[in-house]
């Protein structure tokens, strides 16, 4: 979604997260509420269709090419409704209004990348499809000269080499987080910081490292994948899966049947070998379990 910026906002408490919803969607009319709060049997707002919202500017998650939305999140989605026997309807709209639109009844779902928290999932059911992790990419050569093989999970010493030079990212998510928390440590070890470069989309954070304005990228591993293939393979992870973490497809709290439905369709989508396919296509890993709203990390 780039990055996990827009992924990684704070979860609302149902109150503020209606609140908001109605600021950032506009109040309902009654006819609107009436139509919105009406469902089949399937938790439907239409019988028939399964009305998904993302937002269409994050590739390789999803992003339009050619007039279709395409991507990992598109691939996925599209499967699960046709094992449902569903039209998918799409909504794309900016991070940000996804969650309170889905409070709002506008969708019956997102299809986005939503990483799983506590306070999300008490708003929200939350059905885990895919998960990957963060990859710090740079030129070969570069990439010789700064090679580190992580400790296990310890990439502290890795990003040590990093002292004083100048790395891109996504403003705002998990990716300038550790950076910033690296930095603590930099400066507790008496050692420069490392210069972050937080741009709102992951294509400024490209144009940073292709114009020699940063030597080093931290995305998403599919992103950074995605990006890549685009350059022709004319960089290299220095290394990936950093923080690897499962993000949900997400109904309202209320619509479990829907949740449920969701649930049964990556199942049979496991068992066919296709969830397998897509996942493969697009270098991203599955999840162990489909359990809906399973125990949040934070």
């Amino acid at each position: 979604m780039g990055s996990r910026r827009r992924y990684l906002l704070a979860a609302l408490p149902l109150a503020a997260a209606a609140s908001l919803a109605l600021g950032v969607s506009g109040i309902l009319s009654t006819a609107e509420a009436s139509s919105s709060s009406s469902s089949s049997a399937t938790g439907l707002i239409t019988p028939g269709v399964l009305q998904l919202a993302a937002d269409f500017s994050v590739a390789p998650n999803q992003y339009i090419q050619g007039g279709h939305y395409v991507g990992i999140d598109p691939d996925i989605c599209d499967a699960v409704a046709g094992e449902l026997h569903l039209t998918v309807k799409w909504t794309n709209l900016s991070f940000d209004a996804l969650i309170p639109g889905l409070l709002a009844k506008r969708y019956d779902a997102l299809c986005t990348g939503v990483f799983i928290t506590a306070a999300r999932e008490q708003v929200m059911n939350m059905v885990p499809f895919v998960q990957w992790g963060a990859t710090i990419g740079m030129s070969k050569t570069n990439a010789t000269k700064y090679a580190c093989r992580p400790a296990g999970t310890n990439y502290t010493p890795c990003f040590m080499k990093l002292a004083g030079q100048s790395v891109a990212t996504q403003a705002g998510g998990v990716e300038q987080q550790i950076l910033e928390q690296m930095n603590t440590k930099l400066s507790a070890a008496g050692k420069p910081q490392i210069h972050i470069l937080a741009f709102a989309q992951n294509t400024q954070a490209y144009q940073a490292l292709t114009g020699g304005g940063a030597i080093a990228l931290f995305v998403d591993d599919p992103q950074f994948y995605f990006f890549n293939n685009q350059q022709h393979q004319r960089y290299v992870p220095l290394f990936s899966g950093l923080s690897p973490t499962p993000l949900a497809l997400t109904t309202t709290k209320a619509n479990t049947a829907l949740a449920k439905e969701l649930q049964s369709a990556l199942n049979s989508l496991k068992r066919s070998g296709r969830y397998q396919q897509i996942l493969k296509k697009w270098h991203v890993e599955p999840v162990s379990s489909f359990a809906i709203n399973p125990r949040a990390a934070s």
